[in-house]
C-alpha cells in the first residue's frame, strides 16, 4: 500500500508493483557498456573532442605562442630565467575574455595591469607542441582591440587542464599577465 502523508490516511486503491525486474543484459554487456568512461577512442569521446575543437575555432581568435627555450641559467628555486630566450612563434586559435585595462600611477611610473585566461583546444596544443604543451614562462600575443593602450604580449603564469568530460580533459587553459612594455622580454627568434 502507498501512504499519502498529506491526507493522513492510507490509499487502498493504489498498490506498489511486486513484480521483480528481470535482468535483460548479459555479463558482457554489463561489464563493457556502450558508453565507456575511460575509452578515449569511443564515439562519444571523439565527438566531444571534435566539438571542443570546433568551439575554439569558431569563437576564438588567432594568437601566436612563443615557447620559452630551455637553458642552463633557469633557476629551479625561484622558477625563473634571468635572460629568457624564445623560439619562433606558433599560430593557434584560442578564445579569451578581454579584461578592462587598468592603469595605476606608482612611484616608478604608470603600471598597466591586465590579466586574462586564454583557452586552447588541447588536441591543437598537443599537435603543435607535443607533450611539452604550453607552460609557465611562454609568451602569447593576443589580438586586443583597445583605443589608446594596446596590450599584445602576455606571459603565461599558470597552465592547466579544463573542460572535463568523462575523466578526460579537452581544453588547455593559461592564466596570463600583460608584459607589453617590458623591454627585458623581447622576443628573439633564435
Amino acid at each position: 500500500m502507498i501512504h499519502r502523508f498529506s491526507q493522513g490516511h492510507t490509499d487502498t486503491t493504489r498498490k506498489a508493483p511486486r513484480q521483480r525486474r528481470m535482468m535483460t543484459r548479459n555479463d558482457m554487456e554489463r561489464g563493457y557498456p556502450l558508453i565507456q568512461l575511460h575509452d578515449t577512442e569511443s564515439v562519444d569521446h571523439l565527438l566531444v573532442g571534435s566539438i571542443s575543437e570546433e568551439i575554439v575555432n569558431i569563437s576564438g581568435g588567432e594568437v601566436v605562442v612563443y615557447p620559452r627555450t630551455d637553458s642552463e641559467s633557469y633557476d629551479d628555486v625561484y622558477e625563473e630565467d634571468p635572460n629568457p630566450t624564445y623560439g619562433s612563434g606558433i599560430r593557434l586559435k584560442a578564445y579569451f575574455v578581454p579584461q578592462p585595462i587598468e592603469a595605476q600611477l606608482t612611484p616608478w611610473g604608470v603600471d598597466v595591469e591586465n590579466k586574462s585566461t586564454v583557452v586552447f583546444s588541447k588536441e591543437q596544443v598537443i599537435r603543435s607542441f607535443g607533450e611539452r604543451l604550453i607552460r609557465i614562462g611562454d609568451l602569447i600575443t593576443l589580438p586586443y582591440n583597445a583605443s589608446l593602450i594596446k596590450p599584445d604580449r602576455y606571459r603565461v603564469l599558470n597552465a592547466y587542464d579544463s573542460g572535463n568530460f568523462r575523466y578526460n580533459w579537452f581544453y588547455w587553459s593559461c592564466d596570463v599577465e600583460n608584459i607589453t612594455d617590458d623591454v627585458t622580454l623581447d622576443v628573439d627568434n633564435k
